[in-house]
């Protein structure tokens, strides 16, 4: 399930998905049953900490699962002093509820939030750690997070570049969905779609892909009711159920943007989730696991059959009916040996030619606004630090900057993608001023492409 609903469904190397590996760890440490909880404790602070560095906002809901389960584990304990740690339970369902209303839509909030907030409100119901002992595992979680973020955090203050990474972490990265195509995408548009895929049952492909989508869809929340009825009638510890609280907690990434492939990047939790459910032969009745077998290898085989490998271009309705695309370039290209369409290839290849024959290797390629990949295939640094005029032109100071830096360093060739969605009033406004100071070379694929005016540098690189 892990191998067929995660990285070949989006091949894409996002940080999600080294956050999902993360989430995954977390997942499997709270299942481990061993007496020395502090060693245990000091390994998810470092796990909680490497999601962070990776992806914050997922960094942060593992923690809110963690912390949830670790403050109400023990049963024992006299629940009138369990103050601070009701306080802080009180503290991450807060965050989490601001992120639903802030983020997702009225959908979301019933997928992915009605499960998150009734098994927070349940830990705040069984808090049961008192002062001390919720300091101690703060504490531990706190020692085994500064190993992880030591070195980041050293290497730029050695670098003079801890304000720059704070301003990209705190400030820029939560300004992405802000966004207008933020909030154009819609779960309930891929519902729909998958409903009348299976109503209109075309083909085997459109039935399967329909059921798939809504399946992935509902999981979460019937995740949340299962571990929910659990923690308020089992009879034993292992009601309360930790890689089940981690999962639900992290399923909230989906509705970050509202996607297929967003819903991806936290599905394989939830999945592994509902498959820990079926293992606990005490609480579950005997044809539960056989069904789980069957609806996550269905969801596999699907996944396989239709959906990974396919690039983005098929639309959501063809997504939702699980049309593929011919990779007919098996071979893909000089560093992306992977399988990709004839168009993407040739696209690729005449892109990658352009660049060889006006640049040297020591000269500067920009793609607008956020296309970095023609930096790693043709081996050219970007003008910028920034790998999206999204996120690095914030102010109108940004674009002057990077007009700056043209005007005293062109890039020896600009790339520019009109009909690309991370185009903001501020990247347009830099496109503009390309438009005026360097010379139109015409169009390969999607892209327009600028060259210096002059002959530009010429000779082996200094």
């Amino acid at each position: 399930a892990l191998a067929t609903l995660t990285f070949v469904q989006f091949l894409n190397p996002t940080a999600n998905w080294y956050a999902l590996f993360m989430a995954i760890a977390a997942m499997l440490l709270v299942a481990w049953r061993s007496q020395d909880s502090r060693r245990r404790n000091l390994a998810l602070g470092a796990v909680i900490a490497l999601a962070f560095a990776f992806r914050q906002l997922t960094g942060v809901f593992i923690g809110i699962g963690v912390i949830a389960w670790l403050l109400a584990e023990d049963r024992e304990g006299r629940q009138n002093k369990a103050v601070l740690a009701r306080c802080l339970i009180a503290v991450l369902l807060v965050l989490m509820s601001a992120y639903l209303a802030l983020q997702a839509s009225a959908l979301s909030m019933v997928l992915f939030g009605i499960g998150p907030v009734l098994m927070l409100l349940a830990a705040l119901r069984r808090a049961s750690l008192d002062t001390w002992a919720t300091l101690r595992l703060l504490g531990q979680l706190a020692l085994g997070a500064v190993p992880v973020l030591l070195p980041i955090i050293a290497y730029h203050g050695l670098n003079g570049t801890l304000v720059s990474w704070l301003r990209d972490v705190v400030v820029i990265a939560p300004s992405l969905p802000q966004l207008a195509f933020f909030g154009q995408a819609s779960y309930g548009t891929l519902a729909g779609l998958s409903v009348l895929a299976i109503l209109h049952a075309a083909s085997v492909a459109a039935v399967a892909s329909g059921l798939f989508w809504l399946l992935l869809l509902l999981l979460p929340l019937m995740l949340g009711f299962v571990a929910l009825r659990r923690c308020r009638f089992g009879q034993h510890d292992a009601a309360w159920d930790g890689p089940s609280l981690v999962a639900i907690c992290v399923a909230p990434v989906a509705a970050f943007y509202e996607i297929p492939d967003y819903l991806m990047h936290a599905i394989a939790a939830v999945v592994l989730a509902w498959l820990w459910l079926q293992s606990d032969s005490a609480v579950v009745r005997r044809w539960q696991p056989a069904l789980a077998v069957v609806l996550v290898t269905f969801l596999s085989v699907t996944g396989l059959l239709w959906h990974a490998g396919q690039p983005a271009q098929r639309g959501l309705a063809g997504i939702a009916n699980g049309v593929t695309v011919l990779l007919n370039a098996a071979d893909g290209i000089p560093g992306a040996r992977i399988a990709m369409s004839g168009a993407d290839r040739d696209s690729y290849t005449a892109i990658l030619a352009f660049i060889d024959a006006h640049s040297r290797a020591c000269d500067t390629v920009l793609a607008l606004p956020m296309h970095p990949q023609i930096n790693f295939l043709s081996r050219r640094r970007a003008p910028f630090r920034f790998f999206s005029s999204a996120l690095g032109l914030q102010s109108d100071g940004d674009v002057q900057d990077a007009e700056a830096v043209l005007q005293h360093s062109p890039a020896a060739v600009i790339f520019w993608q009109p009909d690309e969605k991370y185009n903001t009033p501020r990247g347009l406004q830099l496109v503009d001023w390309i438009a005026a100071h360097y010379i139109s070379a015409g169009q390969i694929g999607d892209f327009k492409v600028f060259v210096p005016q002059g002959t530009g540098p010429v000779g082996a690189c200094p």
